[in-house]
């Protein structure tokens, strides 16, 4: 876990702070149904802010300085969301994401 830890305490750059806000601020504990969470914020945010985000969520997927299992981890102490409860890993969440945010910027 300290290996996470580090990847936030240092090089905390644009895209780090982007996914980071995102699956903190729309998956938490309050969230009752992570679908309904991610239509909130594909409807509220402007194609700016889907394409950043995007990108964020390409970044974090292609980093290599940690393992899947570090970043399921990772994903889940920040969304704190029983994953499954929906059959799903949080990579895999982070997945479907990723494709929904790339229909909804082709539309």
């Amino acid at each position: 876990m300290e290996k996470i830890r580090s990847w936030l305490s240092y090089d905390w750059n644009n895209w780090k702070k982007i996914f980071n806000n995102f699956i903190g601020g729309y998956f938490n504990m309050d969230t009752d149904d992570i679908y309904e969470a991610l239509d909130e914020f594909i409807n509220a945010s402007d194609r700016n802010e889907k394409v950043e985000t995007l990108n964020s969520i390409k970044k974090f997927l292609d980093y290599n300085k940690m393992t899947e299992d570090e970043k399921n981890k990772f994903i889940e102490e920040e969304t704190l969301i029983y994953y499954e409860y929906y059959n799903l890993t949080p990579i895999k969440w982070i997945k479907y994401i990723e494709k929904r945010l790339e229909e909804e910027i082709n539309k």
